[in-house]
């Protein structure tokens, strides 16, 4: 049996390992910034009735609180941001629980994970319908569930994520969340913005270039860290010693 190591520490240390070869041959050459990934945990563990959520950020003015959600393995989490007043609550893949809804209530922007329904996914898929019974709700929060987050929580808006987007599927979001919840509710995409103010909040489809180049201001130029390090030795095979000098084309 194989034991792996689990957490944030153990993936970015992974994560790090398996670039190792990619990162030494650009030290010398390229420069390094944005190579370098530094975890940090808090205590699991920490977490009881008594305790449900911890301070894991507290920075200008921002604090951005942990609790534990339900997904399959011991560890998952959810987040609540605060900032001025204004406050969201975030999940991922998670079974549905009082528990999040609890420490979601009341913000302006509650994101919860949501999915289709099994027999859907079995279709979808090709699957027994056991199999897909088995993902969905021994993993994930149906429409309908997800109302029940949010008809505890009472968010100002109610966000669905990681949901499919197929024209049949759209329907069946909003009809069974709305079996359980009736206050505002979006489906996220990708490149989905939410602008939150005092006022109200704006959903908004952003902008972006397909084709991206660096930023061309000069400030962000200069506050790049364009230092390249000493390079690595260099190994080649036998034989092969590249030499741009030496190198002609077939004409010359």
């Amino acid at each position: 049996m194989v034991v792996w190591a689990l957490g944030t520490v153990a993936l970015v240390e992974h994560i790090q390992e398996a670039a190792a070869w990619h990162n030494e041959s650009k030290r010398g050459i390229a420069p390094s910034g944005g190579m370098e990934a530094v975890a940090h945990e808090f205590d699991y563990a920490l977490f009881n009735p008594e305790n449900p959520r911890q301070l894991v950020y507290d920075e200008n003015d921002v604090t951005i609180y942990a609790f534990p959600i339900m997904h399959i393995l011991v560890g998952a989490v959810g987040y609540r941001l605060e900032w001025n007043g204004l406050s969201m609550a975030f999940t991922g893949d998670s079974e549905p629980t009082t528990q999040e809804s609890e420490q979601g209530a009341g913000v302006d922007v509650f994101i919860h994970e949501a999915f289709i329904s099994p027999e859907a996914f079995a279709e979808k898929n090709n699957m027994p319908l056991e199999v897909a019974e088995n993902i969905v709700y021994k993993a994930h929060t149906p429409p309908d569930m997800l109302g029940r987050v949010f008809d505890i929580a009472r968010p100002v808006l109610g966000v669905g994520t990681h949901y499919f987007h197929d024209d049949d599927l759209i329907d069946p979001f909003f009809e069974g969340v709305a079996t359980t919840y009736d206050g505002p509710v979006a489906l996220a995409q990708d490149l989905m913005v939410f602008n939150v103010t005092p006022e109200q909040i704006v959903l908004r489809m952003a902008k972006a270039e397909q084709l991206w180049w660096a930023s061309q201001d000069p400030e962000a130029k200069g506050a790049r860290r364009w230092s390249v390090g000493t390079r690595a030795r260099p190994g080649h095979p036998t034989g092969l010693r590249p030499r741009r000098s030496s190198l002609t084309s077939s004409s010359e």
